[in-house]
């Protein structure tokens, strides 16, 4: 299991690897003796300190935290809906972490859509960071059963402990202008 501390506000380029035995695995960096010889390198002090202060935070306010960003998320999640009624939110009924949102928006050029969010200024993705330059579908959207063009549908939504309601209301009426916008613009190319 992989951790980083970006994740949690802290800083970048700091990360923690759980492995259940590390006698099982092949080092990928040789060079020194750390990490049962995993990973050889001297230590990111500064970065470790830091990345043990943001955990320290986040779990010292969690049951905050986890509430905060639910109520954002569902907030977003039920205005899109009731703004897109033919929109889909993925995982609705499952347990699911708080502060990310996956949208199918049938019909729509999920590319182009989140283009225009993102020039509108509402940061979204369809897949996850590793593997944005790639541009088959999302595997997870397939393995949840959706069609390819469902997942090509699909915009990634995440919210922070740093945004506020009045961003998310914001980032609502800015989605569905550009979902209106863009819908129009499909329907007079077909």
């Amino acid at each position: 299991m992989s951790f980083t501390a970006h994740k949690n506000h802290g800083p970048k380029g700091v990360a923690a690897l759980f492995l259940r035995n590390p006698r099982t695995h092949q080092a990928f960096i040789y060079g020194g003796q750390q990490e049962w010889e995993l990973r050889g390198g001297t230590h990111n002090v500064i970065g470790i300190a830091g990345f043990e202060a943001a955990v320290e935070d986040r779990f010292r306010e969690l049951p905050t935290v986890i509430g905060y960003l639910q109520d954002l998320r569902d907030h977003f999640e039920s205005s899109i809906l009731d703004i897109v009624p033919k929109a889909l939110i993925q995982g609705a009924d499952s347990k699911r972490i708080p502060n990310t949102s996956c949208i199918t928006f049938p019909g729509i050029d999920g590319i182009a859509y989140m283009a225009a969010l993102d020039a509108a200024g509402v940061q979204c993705s369809q897949t996850s960071a590793c593997r944005s330059r790639k541009p088959e579908p999302s595997p997870a959207l397939l393995a949840m059963g959706l069609a390819e063009d469902e997942a090509y549908a699909s915009i990634r939504f995440s919210v922070s402990t740093l945004n506020t309601p009045d961003e998310i209301t914001k980032a609502i009426g800015i989605t569905s202008s550009v979902y209106r916008q863009h819908l129009e613009k499909e329907r007079t190319i077909a």
